[in-house]
């Protein structure tokens, strides 16, 4: 049997639900609330206008497993010991973390997108197959997961069954995307539009080639209603 998050008390009162969003591959000053011109952000900007802007921010780690892992311990990486994304170190399942601290106070949390807290295998990878991702799934929900819908990266969905390959699955997509991610000729280097004229008297921008990445987005819920009224 497959191992699970620990039991959750029952929900009781009215609790605020909490929704975390994190971005992978995206600069603040890439959205428009921060000055970026090249792609408009209308709903980010909405969230930004009704909310707080900070202006400087830091990570605990340049990468970003030890980076995620902090975010959701609350400890720097030489402390919760996940600091490389290429040495398998987990987490210590038993001390807190943002899953397992929200669900013993009576939440059911969801996950879905970019988890990302254990290194992947690259080395295992193949162009004609997509392996089993089981155990990394077991892992991330024995963190405190109660609902996890698991797109680990644009091309770890082709080289390991996550949620998202099992859909592509379904839809008879898979072998196609998995031919079209390991075909070397398909990677590109795209003309992205440089930002608008600066006003006179400063120096004009000019436009540039660079490599356009999907943006991993991962969202992080939780309610503190029952399952039987969210439901409903």
């Amino acid at each position: 049997m497959s191992p699970g998050p620990p039991p959750r008390p029952p929900a009781t009162g009215d609790r605020p639900a909490i929704v975390l969003i994190t971005c992978d591959e995206l600069r603040a000053d890439a959205l428009s609330a921060y000055g970026g011109q090249a792609v408009g952000t209308p709903h980010l900007d909405a969230l930004a206008a009704g909310g707080v802007r900070f202006r400087c921010a830091y990570t605990a780690s340049p990468w970003c497993l030890p980076s995620r892992s902090s975010l959701i311990t609350g400890r720097y990486p030489h402390n919760h010991g996940a600091y490389s994304n290429f040495r398998d170190r987990r987490l210590d399942r038993a001390r807190p973390n943002l899953y397992n601290t929200l669900r013993a106070g009576g939440y059911r949390v969801a996950h879905a997108g970019k988890c990302h807290y254990a290194p992947v295998p690259y080395g295992a990878t193949a162009p004609d197959r997509t392996l089993p991702y089981g155990a990394f799934r077991d892992y991330y929900r024995s963190l405190g997961i109660d609902d996890l819908d698991l797109q680990d990266d644009k091309q770890v969905s082709v080289w390991f069954y996550d949620d998202y390959a099992r859909e592509l699955d379904g839809a008879g997509h898979l072998a196609a995307y998995r031919a079209a991610v390991w075909e070397r000729g398909n990677a590109k280097v795209f003309d992205f539009p440089a930002p608008a004229p600066r006003q006179s008297g400063r120096r004009r921008a000019t436009s540039g080639a660079v490599q356009l990445h999907n943006i991993r987005t991962s969202v992080c819920t939780t309610t503190g209603l029952p399952a039987e009224e969210r439901a409903g």
